[in-house]
């Protein structure tokens, strides 16, 4: 099964502030984390790869599994009680049929394979997407054809396998660089 793994703590009286004065595109601000949590330490590292240019690691995991689990499911469920995604932008995105898709949101059947992962890395994107997008606006982007992807549109990036191009896009939403 596709797991998602979404962070985002910070502590203000962590031990040591880290400083992004010396990184291109940083305001000088001090931010500070606890620098003995692995997943803050991940954080950082992540901003820093991102204002140098090196490549978004991936949020949503790529292992292809058979075994499939409702959750994946409910995740979804509870995605589009927030954001109106269609079930054709769910298909679009994760190369299923509707009755698939359907079978997903009646819970009557679980995400598996390579659909699970795609399904977990559409959830994913428009889960980072919600942090600085209105939410009527995300399903009219996903459907937008963007030069930058080539043309393609983001739910045709989602599905060929391009989740780090979309969660880039989303990081520079919520951590703009300045030139």
């Amino acid at each position: 099964m596709a797991s998602i793994a979404l962070h985002g703590r910070h502590d203000t009286a962590a031990k040591g502030p880290q400083t992004r004065a010396g990184v291109p595109g940083a305001r000088g601000s001090v931010i500070r984390y606890r620098a003995d949590d692995p997943i803050e330490r991940t954080q950082t590292n992540n901003r820093k790869e991102r204002m140098t240019g090196a490549t978004v690691p991936s949020m949503a995991t790529s292992a292809k599994t058979d075994i499939g689990t409702i959750a994946l499911a409910d995740q979804l469920i509870h995605l589009r009680e927030r954001v109106p995604l269609s079930e054709v932008d769910v298909m679009a995105a994760t190369g299923a049929d509707a009755a698939t898709v359907a079978g997903w949101i009646e819970r009557r059947v679980a995400p598996v394979g390579e659909q699970a992962v795609r399904l977990s890395e559409l959830v994913a994107a428009v889960e980072r997407l919600e942090v600085t997008t209105k939410a009527d606006a995300i399903p009219q982007w996903l459907r937008r054809e963007v030069s930058a992807l080539n043309g393609k549109t983001p739910l045709q990036t989602l599905a060929a396998g391009g989740y780090e191009r979309i969660a880039g896009f989303a990081e520079d939403l919520i951590y703009p660089t300045f030139t």
